[in-house]
């Protein structure tokens, strides 16, 4: 049974929602040493997150319902 069967009345419904993203996108630091680098680029990550999930979410533009499962 789906998480939608059985919806036939207007009403407030909590459904699943799974978003999985792969995002590309190149970053630019100033390291010393290898883990240095990996330091950085976490600390871009942390600090532009926001902006970067805000692209994300204008690039998808449109969402499906498919292959939904009840989850308990």
């Amino acid at each position: 049974m789906g998480a939608l069967d059985g919806v036939s009345e207007w009403g407030t419904y909590k459904v699943p929602v799974k978003l999985t993203v792969e995002y590309d996108a190149e970053v630019t630091v100033t390291a010393n040493n290898y883990d240095d680098v990996l330091e950085k680029v976490d600390e871009y990550i942390s600090e532009y997150y926001d902006d970067m999930a805000s692209d994300v979410m204008a690039m998808t533009g449109k969402s499906d319902l498919k292959n939904w499962e009840e989850r308990f």
